[in-house]
This record gives structure tokens, sequence and C-alpha cells, in this order.
């Protein structure tokens, strides 16, 4: 009956957004920025010469027509406030997830591209591995990330902080000026017994006092959406500070804290997404998606997709044909 119920709000919707059906737009050419080491094959090698030079090593995996790996290179490697320390730093390696060069990740593990994204768990892109010159990986990062966020990422790494304490440790630590006061929704369920949700899809967002820009961005291209909105009543969403201490209640009613809970489900990025089935976690979001990308998760728990399909993206490409009959645009550009 969710379903059904969505179907024809998006149905009324659509018809005041467009008469006729919805197109898919938004893919993105691109190529790698000329600066970029070329894929030899042996990347031990290549974490030795970086690291002969005081530099880390990059492993841009990428995937072709990626909308995020376009703006990630464009704002971050391509031009943008990082793009000069990124190359001073850092050496940057493009892996094609799909390609079929063969790649020595290390002595146990030579295979192809795409082989190694498969053994890599590379579900998203672009995802950028560092590596220090022990052929170590040292931080991951999946999907895109803002000038802001990218440059944490990137002191964390440059000034060797892995060496003594965690990414999620560091972020803490850092003391940057707050700049987020947590501004009120009606979306969100104010609760802090998630025992409570311990039955059923939930999400959880996870939000921190420093995280404005991309916070924001989430209200306005994900909640504010008209394809998202309706789906934000089918189920309960929290919201957490993740930086904080104060008592809560987790899912299995033991104390805990929003810091610990975020820890706990590998969120370690403001904004973080965790989507919840009977209190056990279904995926963690972390990086900032399209409406589409975002509503594929998000509504496979809001309208029990994992209940009337048999996986995420059969669900996704229903939601895609009721979209567009809809009027809606799939619009694979980000805002």
């Amino acid at each position: 009956m969710r379903l059904v119920a969505l179907f024809f709000s998006l149905v009324m919707l659509g018809s005041v957004a467009a008469a006729e059906k919805g197109q898919v737009i938004g893919a993105a050419s691109y190529s790698m920025p000329d600066w970029f080491k070329p894929l030899f094959g042996d990347i031990q090698i290549d974490a030795e010469e970086a690291d002969d030079v005081g530099k880390h090593l990059i492993l841009f995996m990428h995937l072709k027509n990626c909308p995020y790996c376009a703006k990630m290179l464009d704002e971050n490697f391509r031009d943008g406030p990082t793009k000069d320390r990124i190359e001073r730093d850092f050496d940057v390696v493009g892996i094609n997830i799909e390609g079929n060069i063969e790649v020595a990740f290390n002595e146990d593990m030579v295979l192809e591209e795409r082989e190694l994204a498969d053994r890599l768990n590379v579900r998203s892109t672009p995802s950028i591995l560092f590596i220090n010159g022990a052929n170590e990986l040292v931080l991951r990062v999946d999907g895109y990330r803002s000038n802001g966020a990218f440059e944490k990422v990137l002191d964390f790494v440059s000034g060797r902080h892995y060496e003594s304490q965690s990414f999620d440790d560091y972020l803490a630590a850092r003391n940057d000026a707050p700049d987020w006061e947590f501004p009120s929704r009606p979306e969100f369920t104010d609760s802090a017994d998630l025992a409570a949700f311990s039955e059923g899809p939930m999400a959880i967002l996870f939000e921190s006092p420093t995280c404005a820009v991309d916070c924001q961005a989430t209200y306005d291209t994900l909640l504010e959406d008209p394809t998202i909105a309706p789906l934000t009543g089918l189920m309960p969403i929290v919201r957490l500070n993740m930086m904080s201490e104060e008592s809560i209640k987790g899912f299995d009613g033991a104390d805990t804290t929003p810091k610990a809970l975020a820890k706990s489900l590998g969120a370690v990025h403001a904004p973080s997404w965790a989507l919840m089935i009977d209190g056990e976690v279904h995926r963690v979001i972390g990086s900032r998606l399209v409406a589409f990308h975002f509503g594929g998760s998000f509504g496979y728990l809001a309208e029990r997709g994992y209940e009337k399909f048999e996986s995420r993206a059969d669900y996704r490409n229903h939601r895609q044909a009721q979209l567009i009959d809809a009027g809606f645009d799939i619009d694979y550009r980000i805002k």
C-alpha cells in the first residue's frame, strides 16, 4: 500500500512538474588530469617512488560517465583550493574499475583493474585510496567530497596522523570552529532511545557542529527534493550529533553515546546516513548523493522495498520508471 500511495503522490507532483515523461540527464564524461601518473601496473613501485620524495600515493578508482568522479576531479584535482597541495604532497594514479589493465597491487594480488575493484569491494565511485611508502592502505574515502571535507582527509594523510589515531578520532580532536546549529526539521523524530526503533526500518542522520556546507546541502538537495520528501514520512528519522558524548539508549537498550554509535556503525564523515532494519545496519551513506541515488537506498527501506523486491537494484529500477512516468528527470548532476 505504501508503494502505491507514493506512486500516486509522485503522479500528482509530476502533473505539476511536467506534462511529459522525464528523462535521464547529467551523465558526465571526463578524463584524468595531465599531471596524474600513468598506470604502469605496479602499485608497490608507485608507492615507493612517492615515498622517496616525501609523498603518499593516491589511487583514484573511477567509472566511465560517473558524475561524482567528474565533479571530484574538477573541484579538487583539476582546479580549486586543494589542487596545488595534492600535486605537491601526493602522486595520483587513476584506475578504471571496469578496465582490463593488469595491476600488481602487492606481491599476492595481481589482477586486472576490474578484478581489483571487485576484490577491494568498490561499490561506489570515486573510491580514493591513500597508500604509504610501505604500500599500506592508510585511508579510504568512497564517493564525492566537497573541498572542505576533502581537505581534512588530505591533512590527516599528509600529516601522517594515521600513525597514531583513527580518522574519526582525528576529526573529533581538530577543534574546528563550530558552524552548524542543527536546525529543526519536521522530518526528524526527537528521541534518545533507539530501542524504540528496533523493529522495522528507520534512519539515523549523523551531523556534526562543523558540517555547515555539506549538512545544508543535504537539506537543500535531498530533504527538499520533491521526489524524496514523500519518502521521509514513511519511517522515523533520528538526527544525532556524531561528536556528542551525551548518554542515549542503543538499539539493544544499553547505554551508549552518539559518538560511540557512529563509530560502531562506520559513520565517519558528517553528514552520514545510517539506514537500519530491525536495529541492524543495512547501509551507511557518508558521501553526497544526487536525489535519485539517495532515494534508491532510502526508499528501499522507507517503502519496505526489501520485502517486495529481490534486490535494491530491482527497487531502484522500478522507482526510476515511476519517476520518469510521473514527469521527473533522473538528474545525475551534483548541486
